[in-house]
């Protein structure tokens, strides 16, 4: 499912975050303002007495910084800086050094991969700015570009005044990398004599036509996906499984169940059993041999992802596919492979998800992806968490081959959906999936990691005395 998204581009003060926060409140989408990340950027620089000659030190500075950008938040290395952004300092320098090349190309980055995580585990998103249509989210499904006269536009921003405004569109609007101009497609709001409520019935009048149904807003109280034309066949779409492959699945699962016995020193303990149905099996991932150990757990036939181009090879591919393999674009949030692994639990097969997302280290379980707890949520199935230890030491990062050892692995009750939102065979549409519900599954499933990590590790200590 392709989110849909939301360009707001415009002139400041002409009201482009009420009407993103307005949309992203209606619609429960998230937003984001690239203008708050470029100001943080401005008060990196203050912070660290930097000018617009230090471009390549400020850059380098704002890596370090950890820019977190939230709807109308921002921290830095965790601080919430939000009510620094709109000082006398930071409005008459942001617009310097939001024109230098290496902070538009550092922040440009955080940009797409904010759009691209919050596209995954959202319907749509609405990210506004001044060079949104354009440069950000140039195939963006809505574009807007909002003006509005300039004395209204000063007294929406008393802080900075009329003449400080025009002086920053004249800024924005003749720098050479990213200027401020409309999209060539992007729908023009004159917001002079128009409340918000008036232009969000506007917006989603437009949004309806563009995606073709209506979109459920938050006090819905059921939300609705829109129907998308299927995609063209390819062999890597999601069906039942055949007899043939799953003996081959069998066989190959019963030598590598033996080689993980004998030779990685594999014991099993599960605190409660499997569900019957689907579900997602999120182990811990220490090392390359993981995906091994795990399939240990089950005779069931487990789907795992695996990188897209390793499936591109016609007889590996095809091999890998008939042993349940999914193919996954790592570069990218890629939806087929989300669409896919939805289709997978909905045939009632397991799907395996490492939510740490490669390989770690260390003994803390921490940041995790929420893509196992959006998967569960969206298929309304259980997240079975599992705890791996000693596999770091058998296949160590960097190492060329495994060496014989000891593991052990622990499953641990599993976590149930607090609310269903399985897909309505009737209608062929599933409820949205609130962003909450996913933060507080991965929460819940990141806490059980650690205590089934710790517990695993201890398990394997006291065999090995």
């Amino acid at each position: 499912m392709l989110a849909f998204v939301i360009a707001i581009d415009g002139e400041a003060g002409s009201g482009k975050s009420t009407l993103a926060r307005a949309i992203s409140q209606d619609l429960n989408w998230p937003y984001l303002s690239t203008g708050l990340m470029y100001r943080a950027a401005a008060l990196v620089a203050l912070q660290n007495g930097l000018g617009p000659e230090h471009a390549a030190g400020l850059a380098e500075r704002i890596s370090k910084s950890a820019i977190v950008a939230e709807g109308d938040s921002i921290t830095l290395s965790g601080v919430d800086v939000t009510s620094e952004l709109r000082s006398a300092e930071v409005n008459g320098a942001v617009s310097h050094f939001a024109a230098l090349p290496e902070v538009r190309e550092s922040l440009l980055g955080l940009q797409r991969v904010w759009v691209d995580a919050k596209s995954v585990i959202s319907d749509g998103v609405v990210v506004e700015g001044r060079d949104i249509g354009t440069v950000v989210c140039p195939s963006a499904q809505l574009k807007l570009y909002l003006t509005a006269d300039a004395k209204v536009r000063g007294e929406r921003r008393p802080e900075e005044g009329t003449s400080s405004l025009l002086a920053r569109d004249v800024r924005d609007s003749e720098r050479e990398l990213s200027p401020l101009v409309a999209a060539e497609d992007a729908v023009v709001l004159d917001t002079t004599n128009r409340d918000v409520s008036e232009l969000l019935a506007e917006v989603r009048a437009m949004i309806d036509e563009r995606m073709g149904t209506p979109v459920a807003t938050e006090s819905t109280s059921e939300k609705v996906e829109v129907a998308v034309p299927d995609a063209k066949p390819t062999r890597y779409e999601i069906r039942e499984a055949k007899r043939w492959e799953l003996f081959m699945y069998s066989v190959v699962r019963t030598v590598v169940a033996l080689i993980n016995r004998t030779y990685f020193g594999l014991r099993l303990k599960k605190e409660a059993d499997l569900p019957t149905g689907p579900f997602v099996l999120a182990p811990i991932h220490r090392s390359n041999i993981d995906t091994m150990i795990v399939a240990s757990i089950t005779r069931r036939r487990l789907r795992y992802m695996g990188k897209e181009a390793v499936f591109k090879f016609p007889l590996l591919g095809d091999f890998l596919v008939a042993l349940g393999g999914i193919p996954l674009n790592r570069d990218s949030a890629d939806r087929d492979a989300v669409r896919r692994s939805v289709e997978a639990l909905q045939t009632g097969e397991p799907l395996v998800i490492f939510p740490e997302g490669q390989r770690r280290s260390g003994d803390l379980v921490k940041d995790l992806h929420e893509g196992a707890a959006y998967l569960a949520l969206r298929a309304g199935v259980p997240v079975v968490p599992v705890g791996i230890a000693g596999t770091e030491r058998i296949w160590r990062k960097g190492g060329k081959f495994p060496i014989p050892g000891r593991s052990f692995m622990i499953s641990g009750p599993p976590i149930y959906p607090k609310q269903s939102t399985r897909q309505s065979s009737s209608s062929g549409r599933a409820k949205a999936v609130p962003r909450r519900a996913v933060s507080e599954m991965t929460a819940e499933l990141n806490a059980e990691l650690q205590r089934l990590y710790e517990l695993a590790t201890e398990e394997l200590k006291n065999r090995t005395k």
